[in-house]
């Protein structure tokens, strides 16, 4: 499996957009997404990884994926026809990464992947530990928005087995406008969410948005142009990460950390793998099945 040449994720100044080097920190942890099916590569969205084995990304991207190859929107611990393959710049080099397993759920455009290293990587890959942020971010404050722009993907040599995969690292960056601690409105943005002024494509859903201090305060889900002469900005849209705790993530037994102690995102943050602040801020009802989010939130007046 190849990746394109380092060079190709210098970005060029696209309107708002900013241009990390190809080796910057965040390269290390925003993810491209592909999914592989019989002959075809879909190259389709962004993730960013936050502990060891574990990412975050749009649950609308892997519901793309799923209705392209099977029809119907992702469902929590179903089995795909489809692979899905990340990967990362990380030590001068590529990094491939396989998801192993997807855990979603309504209530959020939020899901969880589980992600090991692809065969044949190297094993010397320092896994991340993001800061969460819980609480939505103040409206006024400064967001970066992170993900991978013109992504395109084939197949290519003579049995079609390697992946030629092409991606731009890119950012930008914007004022929070509107909190919406549990929607915005039964269509479009029917989960907690925030409104945010910074140019977003399509295929940097999924990406990581942080504040100034470097906390992860959001997940990319929408974004719209603007809207003629007299409207310059852009009207993106992140999904809040209260409900992040709730999410099912139970490893397989055999994988490094499965184990009966680990049924929610949450646990990763009790163990020590995942750093999380205004935790106590959120309540998960771990009574209910990992398939179902059950979790409530208390919002300070100065966050809404």
């Amino acid at each position: 499996m190849a990746g394109s040449e380092p060079n190709e994720l210098m970005c060029v100044i696209r309107n708002t957009f900013e241009c990390p080097p190809f080796d910057c920190t965040e390269a290390h942890y925003v993810l491209a997404v592909v999914a592989l099916h019989d002959d075809e590569v879909f190259a389709s969205g962004s993730a960013v990884l936050v502990a060891p084995h574990l990412a975050l990304i749009a649950l609308h991207v892997l519901d793309d994926f799923a209705v392209r190859y099977q029809g119907i929107a992702a469902r929590t611990n179903s089995t795909t026809n489809y692979a899905i393959v990340a990967r990362c710049y990380y030590g001068g080099e590529w990094r491939m990464l396989t998801v192993q397993q997807t855990f979603n759920t309504s209530g959020t455009d939020i899901a969880a992947l589980y992600l090991d290293l692809a065969d044949g990587q190297p094993t010397a890959f320092p896994w991340p530990r993001i800061t969460l942020d819980l609480l939505p971010p103040r409206r006024g404050s400064r967001v970066w928005s992170w993900g991978h722009i013109s992504p395109r993907a084939l197949l290519a040599g003579p049995t079609l087995e390697e992946v030629h995969w092409y991606a731009t690292l890119a950012r930008s960056s914007g004022l929070v406008q509107e909190i919406f601690p549990s929607m915005r409105d039964r269509g479009l943005v029917n989960f907690p969410a925030f409104q945010f002024d910074a140019r977003v494509d399509g295929s940097m859903s999924g990406g990581p948005v942080f504040d100034e201090e470097g906390h992860l305060v959001g997940i990319n889900s929408s974004s719209l142009p603007p809207t003629g002469d007299n409207d310059r900005l852009h009207t993106s849209t992140a999904a809040l990460l209260w409900p992040v705790p709730a999410l099912a993530f139970t490893p397989h037994a055999q994988t490094p950390l499965g184990g009966s102690e680990i049924r929610f995102v949450e646990d990763l943050h009790l163990l020590g793998f995942l750093p999380m602040i205004n935790h106590s801020a959120v309540h998960v009802d771990r009574e209910v099945s990992t398939g179902e989010l059950h979790v409530r939130v208390s919002i300070p007046e100065d966050r809404v």
